[in-house]
């Protein structure tokens, strides 16, 4: 029996979403589906990877294909590439239907965007910076039956708060309010008090659960010992991996780095301009590389299949980020594995870490003699990828001085 009959979506729908392969709904989307339908607000809190999106586009879908309501839908995210992903899912599931989706974000021509606006979109998603900039030049959102809030945590920090205020006095007062976080925050649960009267709350996980099937475990290591670790954890050359940095110029030059030491590898950071990023998601989604390093850009709300190893090179600053990093892997009930740098810099905080998602890591093991062995090759490769770095970034300067 197909599963999704049981939520009392439209036959068609049920039927796409078999074809699309998605053959049962996670537990995520049985909880939330029925409230969405009933057109509740509804705040959700759920492991990453556990199917929110679908847990939002499927009601929204279907009370599109039963009443063909533009405007109906106004999404937004923090980032563009979880923009752009939650875009493709409801292309993918509505390309047959005459479902237009428009999306709006940074680093394209906003005078298209806005042409594309009045051609009668079902469904706008955006990032919040671009979203308020056109919100306040189109008057058009008075319609909208759905507002949804995607990593509504990361949205509502200092960075995106007045934005999503302008956003939030655009809307009209009687859309359903749908917020969907891997982490309840003391700036959500306000919004919450002040915005939502009675919404329905589903609780998938705590505050700082990750899923079941992650593995997780660390390296101790000296800090001048990182890259050559690093090579030789990435040197198969086969399994995905998403190895996290703190900063763009060490993205950047592990990625040369790692490139002339044979691995075939892309970097995703703040500094690369939107058509770049897009070139390297479908690079990394593909087969043409096996190692993404990425700033936390890339920590939220990234649907990358097959990565089945998140290396956090540099551990992040707060066990809130350690969640949406190792999100990316262990997806959708596929198991996955985390391996943690720690140097002699890193312990305390690698113990908060532990201490929060109640989990104590295990030893990851690797070949001390190798990485002694390989010490000098690795330094010698990893100074002269730095200085090429760093060269870039000082041409790069001089001519826009000049300029």
């Amino acid at each position: 029996m197909n599963e999704w009959n049981k939520l009392k979506i439209v036959k068609l729908l049920s039927e796409i979403l078999i074809e699309k392969g998605f053959s049962t709904p996670t537990n995520v989307q049985k909880e939330v589906i029925p409230h969405v339908l009933q057109k509740k607000s509804v705040i959700t809190l759920a492991n990453t990877g556990s199917g929110k999106t679908l847990a939002f586009a499927v009601p929204i879908l279907n009370d599109i294909i039963k009443y063909n309501t533009y405007y109906h839908t106004l999404i937004i995210t923090p980032t563009r590439e979880l923009a752009m992903q939650i875009a493709n899912v409801f292309e993918n599931l509505g390309q047959n239907h005459g479902l237009r989706v428009v999306t709006l974000i940074g680093g394209v021509d906003e005078k298209e965007q806005k042409r594309k606006i009045f051609e009668s979109p079902h469904i706008i998603i955006g990032t919040p910076g671009r979203l308020s900039l056109i919100m306040q030049k189109v008057k058009l959102f008075d319609r909208l039956q759905y507002f949804v809030l995607d990593e509504g945590d990361k949205l509502l920090e200092t960075t995106y708060a007045d934005d999503i205020r302008k956003i939030s006095n655009e809307v009209n007062e009687n859309k359903s309010m749908l917020i969907f976080s891997a982490t309840m925050t003391d700036s959500l649960q306000s919004l919450i008090d002040l915005n939502l009267i009675d919404p329905v709350k589903v609780v998938i996980n705590k505050t700082f659960d990750t899923v079941s099937k992650l593995i997780q475990k660390y390296v101790f290591l000296p800090q001048k010992y990182k890259e050559t670790y690093l090579y030789l954890i990435c040197q198969d050359n086969l399994s995905k991996k998403i190895v996290f940095v703190s900063s763009c110029l060490g993205a950047q030059t592990l990625k040369i780095f790692l490139q002339n030491m044979n691995i075939d590898c892309v970097a995703l950071h703040g500094k690369l301009k939107q058509d770049e990023r897009c070139e390297v998601l479908n690079i990394f989604s593909g087969k043409d590389a096996c190692v993404l390093l990425a700033t936390d850009v890339a920590a939220r709300g990234l649907d990358i299949p097959e990565v089945e190893m998140v290396i956090n090179y540099d551990l992040p600053r707060t066990s809130k980020e350690y969640v949406h990093r190792v999100g990316r892997t262990a997806r959708l009930d596929k198991e996955g594995l985390a391996v943690n740098f720690v140097t002699q810099y890193d312990v305390a905080l690698f113990q908060k870490i532990e201490a929060d998602i109640k989990t104590s890591m295990v030893l990851y093991e690797c070949d001390e003699e190798k990485a002694k062995a390989l010490f000098h090759k690795v330094s010698v490769a990893y100074k002269t990828a730095y200085d090429e770095v760093k060269e870039s970034d000082m041409n790069a300067k001089k001519k826009h001085r000049r300029k």
